[in-house]
C-alpha cells in the first residue's frame, strides 16, 4: 500500500511539473499558424441575414484536434442556429396566440412546446442546410515542453427563405389547430364537470339518475380526452383528463353498490327509445331457464313495475294481474301475443301494449343474476 501511494504522488509531481513551476502554473503561448485565407472573411463577424432569397447562418466549432472534428461541429452549430432562429419566431407567435385566446400557459407551455418543436426541426431543416462557405484556421498551443495543434472552423451556410417561412407558417399553423382543440376540448371539459356535479348533489336522493350523469360525464370526458390525445405538449392537460374519469369511475361503483339501484339502472336502460313512452306489460318472472316462479319471481315482479310506474316519460306500466286477466279472458297464451294472434276489437288490453316484460333469475352464490327482455308485442322482436 505504502509503494502505491508513493507511485501516485510521483506521478502527481510529474503531472504538475509539466504545467507548473514554484506551485504557478506555467504560461501558454497559442498563437494561430495556418489559415484557410489570408482575410478572414466579413462574414464571420458580421450577421450576412438574407440575399437572393437565401437566410444565411453562422457556424462556430469549438477547437479540435481534427479538422473532420471542427467541420462536424461548425455545421452542427449552424443547424443548431438555423432551428433557434425558427423555433424563436414561433414561440413569439405561440405566445401571441395564447394571450389572444385567453388560455394559461400551463395548457400550453410555450417553453416545452418549443423545446419539442426544436427536436422535430433539427431533422427536418438539416435536409436544407447547405454549407455555403468554410473558413478555416489552425492553431498551435505550448505550455511548458507541451505542444499541441487544434482547428476552429467558421460555416457559411444557407437555407432557401422560403424554406424557412414554410416551417414557420406550417408550424403556426399546428400551433393554431392545437388551441383551437384545447378550446372544444375545454368545452367538453366543462360539460363533464358540470354533470358530474349534479349527479354528486343526486346521489343520495336519486341515484340512478347520478348514475347515468356520471356515465354521461365520462362519455364528455374521454371525447375532450381525444380531442387533443395527438398533441404532446398537451400530455399534462391528458393526465389531468384521465384522473377525472377515474375519479368518476370510482363515484359510479359507489352509487350501483346498493342492488335495488342497480336494478333500477338496469331497468331503465331496457327503454330504447327516449322520445315516446314505451306500454309494457310484465309477462313472466321464471327462475332459471324453467317455467317455475318463486316468492322473490312475485316480489321482482312487484319491483319492476314500481320502477317503471315512476318514470312516466320512457313507460306506461300494464298491471301483471290486468295482463294475465285479459289473457284468461281471451283464452290464449303468451306465445299467440308474441306472435299477434288477436284482435284489436277482441284485445282490449293487448292491442295497447308494445311490449312484454320477461325477467329470468338464477342463484349466484350470495347474488342473484337477472336477465330481463322487452319483446315486441306481434312480432316477437327484441326491443331492449
Amino acid at each position: 500500500m505504502k509503494r502505491y501511494i508513493t507511485s501516485l504522488i510521483l506521478l502527481f509531481a510529474v503531472l504538475v511539473g509539466c504545467t507548473s513551476t514554484n506551485g504557478k502554473p506555467l504560461p501558454i503561448d497559442e498563437k494561430k499558424v495556418w489559415a484557410s485565407q489570408e482575410q478572414k472573411p466579413e462574414w464571420t463577424v458580421k450577421d450576412p441575414g438574407v440575399k437572393d432569397g437565401n437566410q444565411f447562418f453562422i457556424g462556430l466549432s469549438d477547437k479540435f484536434e481534427t479538422e473532420k472534428e471542427a467541420r462536424d461541429n461548425a455545421y452542427s452549430h449552424a443547424l443548431n442556429n438555423v432551428v433557434k432562429y425558427i423555433s424563436t419566431d414561433i414561440r413569439t407567435k405561440t405566445e401571441r396566440l395564447i394571450a389572444a385566446t385567453g388560455l394559461s400557459s400551463k395548457i400550453i407551455d410555450p417553453t416545452v412546446t418549443v423545446r419539442g418543436l426544436e427536436e422535430q426541426l433539427s431533422s427536418a431543416v438539416a435536409r436544407r442546410v447547405k454549407p455555403q462557405e468554410w473558413y478555416i484556421e489552425k492553431y498551435e498551443r505550448k505550455q511548458g515542453n507541451e505542444k499541441h495543434t487544434y482547428y476552429m472552423i467558421y460555416l457559411l451556410a444557407n437555407v432557401p427563405q422560403a424554406e424557412v417561412e414554410r416551417v414557420i407558417a406550417e408550424q403556426i399553423s399546428r400551433q393554431d389547430e392545437m388551441i383551437n382543440a384545447v378550446k372544444a376540448s375545454q368545452e367538453q371539459l366543462v360539460k363533464a364537470k358540470n354533470l358530474i356535479l349534479e349527479a354528486d348533489n343526486q346521489s343520495s336522493s336519486q341515484p340512478v339518475h347520478s348514475w347515468s350523469k356520471y356515465q354521461d360525464a365520462i362519455k364528455k370526458a374521454n371525447e375532450a380526452k381525444a380531442l387533443i390525445a395527438g398533441y404532446s405538449e398537451l400530455k399534462e392537460m391528458v393526465k389531468e383528463i384521465d384522473v377525472l374519469i377515474e375519479s368518476t369511475e370510482k363515484k359510479i361503483i359507489i352509487v350501483v353498490d346498493n342492488p335495488e339501484t342497480l336494478l333500477v339502472a338496469r331497468v331503465l336502460m331496457l327503454a330504447k327509445d327516449n322520445t315516446n313512452p314505451v306500454t309494457v306489460a310484465i309477462a313472466k318472472a321464471n327462475y332459471q331457464d324453467m317455467d317455475l316462479s318463486s316468492e322473490f319471481g312475485g316480489y321482482l315482479i312487484q319491483k319492476i313495475e314500481t320502477i317503471m310506474g315512476q318514470e312516466k316519460a320512457l313507460y306506461n306500466v300494464v298491471a301483471q294481474k290486468v295482463f294475465q286477466d285479459e289473457l284468461k279472458r281471451l283464452q290464449s297464451p303468451i306465445e299467440d301475443c308474441l306472435a299477434g294472434k288477436f284482435t284489436a276489437s277482441t284485445a282490449t288490453v293487448l292491442s295497447q301494449v308494445n311490449g312484454l316484460v320477461f325477467a329470468r333469475y338464477w342463484d349466484r352464490g350470495d347474488r342473484v343474476e337477472i336477465k330481463m327482455e322487452v319483446i315486441e308485442v306481434g312480432k316477437g322482436t327484441l326491443l331492449g
